[in-house]
């Protein structure tokens, strides 16, 4: 039997927050990312699914039924 584990969403670095692929160590704001992974996995189908993993940010129903997002912060 051979266990290995798993690395789970781990995302070294990104590119969207500093236009330029920086690790996220070396970036002084909190940053949440859901990994496409995450988001193939947990079968979430609506912007609203995704968000409610990413804290200050909240899904309201807007107008037409459609998603709205409301941002705390910045």
């Amino acid at each position: 039997m051979t266990v290995t584990e798993n690395g789970g969403y781990s995302t070294p670095a990104t590119a969207t927050a500093t236009k330029t692929l920086t690790p996220l160590q070396d970036i002084p704001q909190s940053i949440a990312i859901v990994a496409q992974e995450q988001i193939k996995d947990q079968m979430m189908m609506s912007i609203g699914d995704v968000v409610r993993y990413v804290p200050g940010i909240t899904a309201h129903q807007g107008e037409n039924n459609r998603d709205q997002l409301v941002i705390r912060g910045q």
